[in-house]
């Protein structure tokens, strides 16, 4: 799996940082996994439940209000609170994919300068990976959503591949 979309800095338009924040993972293998206790680190800190399955090519939500996506998401997504506590800085740091023995699977820095998409940081668009031909650890593979609030749990609006 893959950090594949991040809203850090959600417009006031669309609510508080705390009601709309949310990263995104992906899992672009044909195959499914068992991602019971991987986890968020750094950022943000959030468990991924005993028992959870992450099918192929699907998408797992965390959300800082899981609340407001109650009825955002597709059928079946699987949605998960941050920690108590726990919120995306909105100038930028790094976010981290651990396994559940501690083992990192994926880390994105992100940024609102130095080649990331600055429209992320407050203007209402997510921040969104091209897709699985691109290395989700550079700036210039990411790129601001289309939508507005972003596309948690559906393909990247602006999906590359």
């Amino acid at each position: 799996p893959r950090i594949s979309e991040i809203h850090y800095n959600p417009s006031t338009q669309q609510g508080t940082d705390s009601e709309w924040e949310f990263v995104e993972i992906f899992n672009p293998h044909e195959v499914g996994l068992d991602v019971s206790g991987w986890n968020l680190g750094d950022a943000v800190d959030a468990i991924i439940p005993e028992g959870t399955f992450m099918e192929a090519n699907s998408y797992i939500v965390f959300a800082n209000d899981t609340s407001s996506y109650i009825g955002e998401l597709p059928p079946f997504t699987i949605l998960i609170p941050f920690s108590p506590n726990s919120s995306l800085h909105n100038s930028g740091e790094t976010i981290r994919l651990l396994r559940a023995d501690g083992t990192e699977v994926n880390q994105v820095t992100y940024s609102d300068y130095n080649g990331w998409p600055f429209e992320p940081d407050g203007g209402g668009a997510s921040l969104e990976w091209r897709g699985p031909a691109y290395n989700n650890t550079m700036p210039d593979s990411w790129i601001s959503s289309n939508a507005f609030g972003g596309s948690p749990g559906y393909a990247n609006s602006a999906w590359a591949d």
